[in-house]
């Protein structure tokens, strides 16, 4: 996983997406939650089970992040994104 360690010491990376949407994420230490901001979009996401990555959910927004790469879907719609 390539995360950056921002200064209060979480994992924090910033991503840029295919439609041109910018999203950044922010997870806890212990990675149980993922903090989604970016697009007028705060959002906690919650840690889900999954065989790969990590898969977060929330009331509307679920993410994958797999390596440099993250799958953000909200109403049904997928966007890749990659680290900038």
């Amino acid at each position: 996983m390539v995360l950056l360690l921002s200064a209060c010491g979480d994992p924090h990376a910033d991503y840029a997406c295919d439609d041109g949407t910018s999203y950044s994420i922010t997870l806890t230490s212990s990675k149980a939650i993922a903090v989604l901001e970016g697009e007028g979009v705060h959002s906690e996401l919650m840690r889900v089970r999954t065989s790969t990555g990590l898969r977060y959910r929330g009331s509307s927004y679920e993410l994958w992040i797999d390596g440099d790469q993250i799958v953000l879907k909200t109403a049904g719609v997928a966007r890749n994104c990659r680290v900038k």
